[in-house]
């Protein structure tokens, strides 16, 4: 999947020595027009930022290149391949549908944004890093977007109320995070706050706040690690109805380990290894029911 193409219509080289030598002049030469492109290694001052906005572009950056400024992929169906130890030192932004942003690890990124649907981020490992410092790693209010083998950080301590991953904007529905890895985050490690979002595989592994915050119907929370919270290692908030909670494992949480508010009805906290008790205020939910199914004892 990884895997960059051949042949490419185009070779950017930030020397002068190819068909262009930056983004900027290869959109603004394209009229529209779809294309593929190599650039080769080196760095890609793109003062002012760049857009493409061209539909089903296929953009292949090599290994070790850095493209300052920030970058918009306002066109649809565009795959954007960064090869092994890129830089992005400013914000990109995915305002188009159907996008790829495909890494092939150890990739530094300053923030992601996807405010377009179906769109997918792959890290290719947790080498890559989304560092938003005292703005959000990710943040996504298109609907279907998946994110998965990155990441992500923010600054702790820094009062700033940002999280690793943001998926709280309207219209974020059906979201997935599947095997990121939150290494700081300076609010809570991911706050999926719409309905029918999913954590999967992920490793929190510090949040000034939660690890995981759910306010959304039908959430699923599974096989995730968290540890180190400043309040509650999984909260389900009042909106979180019929939502799952199984496989996960809770350690060192400052509050609760699962915590399920008051009005928050019909969940499902089974076969989970938690640092203390789960706390369950919701009245028609299962762990009270089913604690034999949850290894509760501290550790």
């Amino acid at each position: 999947m990884l895997s960059p193409q051949l042949d490419f219509q185009y070779v950017l080289d930030p020397n002068g020595r190819g068909d262009y030598s930056s983004l900027q002049t290869l959109t603004e030469a394209q009229d529209g027009k779809s294309y593929s492109a190599l650039l080769k290694s080196g760095t890609y001052p793109e003062t002012g930022g760049v857009t493409i906005d061209e539909n089903d572009c296929y953009i292949f950056v090599a290994p070790g290149s850095t493209i300052t400024g920030a970058i918009t992929i306002s066109g649809n169906g565009v795959t954007l391949v960064l090869g092994p130890g890129c830089t992005l030192s400013g914000l990109i932004t995915l305002s188009g549908n159907n996008i790829q942003l495909l890494m092939m690890g150890g990739c530094s990124l300053v923030g992601i944004d996807s405010t377009g649907d179906d769109n997918l981020v792959h890290g290719g490992g947790w080498g890559s890093l989304s560092n938003g410092d005292d703005a959000d790693g990710y943040q996504v209010s298109g609907t279907r977007n998946r994110l998965e083998c990155i990441g992500v950080k923010t600054t702790a301590g820094g009062g700033n109320g940002v999280d690793g991953v943001d998926a709280t904007p309207a219209g974020c529905t059906y979201f997935q995070a599947i095997s990121v890895y939150v290494v700081d985050s300076d609010q809570n490690g991911m706050s999926l706050q719409r309905d029918d979002q999913e954590a999967e595989g992920c490793y929190v592994a510090g949040a000034d706040s939660q690890g995981i915050n759910s306010n959304g119907a039908r959430s699923r929370r599974t096989g995730n690690y968290i540890i180190a919270t400043g309040n509650s290692g999984i909260q389900f908030d009042s909106s979180g109805d019929d939502s799952i909670a199984t496989g996960n494992i809770v350690k060192d949480p400052g509050t609760d380990p699962i915590k399920i508010e008051a009005a928050c009805e019909n969940n499902v906290a089974s076969g989970n290894r938690t640092d203390g008790a789960i706390s369950d205020s919701s009245g028609t939910s299962t762990p009270a029911t089913m604690s034999d199914n949850n290894d509760e004892t501290a550790f």
